[in-house]
């Protein structure tokens, strides 16, 4: 069995909702894994479904890279390298918060945007997709995925797969604001890009 190995760290504004949360991402992220037979699972640590709490920013973080968020993004990242300074072995930090925007479950920060850290990702510890799959779609972005129609290689219709948001539900009135179907498509060379990962352990 091969592994997706992450470190799970929380800020203060994140720690009532980060057990519950953290567990499912893993959860549900290792059974969808497991059901493409990718042979691959998510481990975190520390071990035990627990956590590394972090000081954070003083509140809720700005998501947007070019408006000031990339400064809280570094501090965040600088506070976990504190915490555990170099791991052994290689573990993708994740830090699950409070994003001051309504529109944001989770991001994955990557080389070129802050040219210090590795990719590292960051998860709305109560906004995270109810699918569970807002932790494995993060890091297919740090391996290298794009979402669907910025990728020649997934159309933009398929957003049922797990690098797409899902499907929106539909009403009588039309789509439903923020209500999604599960995600469960996955191709073969998306589970090669997660074992390049820099965090993937066979």
């Amino acid at each position: 069995m091969a592994f997706l190995r992450a470190h799970f760290f929380y800020t203060p504004e994140a720690a009532s909702a980060f057990a519950v949360h953290s567990k499912r991402q893993v959860d549900k992220g290792s059974a969808f894994l497991r059901a493409q037979g990718a042979g691959i699972q998510i481990e975190s640590y520390p071990k035990g479904g627990g956590g590394t709490a972090i000081a954070g920013v003083g509140g809720a973080v700005n998501p947007n890279l070019n408006s000031g968020g990339l400064a809280q993004y570094l501090k965040l990242r600088d506070e976990c390298h504190a915490a555990e300074p170099n791991a052994d072995p290689p573990r993708v930090p994740v830090i699950f918060l409070t994003f001051a925007s309504a529109n944001d479950a989770g991001q994955a920060v990557q080389k070129a945007a802050n040219q210090t850290w590795l990719p590292f990702i960051f998860i709305d510890a109560n906004r995270a997709n109810p699918d569970g799959l807002t932790l494995l779609h993060e890091m297919g972005h740090c391996c290298g995925l794009k979402h669907p129609g910025v990728n020649a290689n997934l159309d933009a219709t398929e957003q049922d797969n797990f690098m797409g948001y899902g499907q929106a539900k539909w009403g009588v009135n039309g789509a439903i604001p923020g209500q999604f179907d599960e995600r469960r498509g996955c191709l073969a060379w998306q589970i090669f890009a997660l074992r390049t990962a820099y965090f993937y352990a066979s």
